[in-house]
């Protein structure tokens, strides 16, 4: 069985190229939807929405938020 060498170069690339897409899956788009699971079961998603009152409001602008 001979490969040819164009064959050979453009296998190698198809598994290098797949091999980065879920390398860059894994470090870049899994810890998301890790963190949105974690935050959704729990509720702490719901903190970051809730609406401030006026004294939170002041405090943040005093401490630069």
């Amino acid at each position: 069985m001979h490969i040819s060498l164009l064959q050979l170069s453009t296998t190698l690339l198809y598994y290098s190229l797949f091999t980065l897409l879920i390398s860059l899956w894994l470090t870049v788009a899994l810890p998301h939807l890790y963190d949105a699971v974690i935050y959704r079961c729990l509720g702490v998603g719901e903190i970051k929405v809730k609406h401030l009152d006026e004294s939170d409001k002041k405090a943040n602008l005093a401490i630069g938020l």
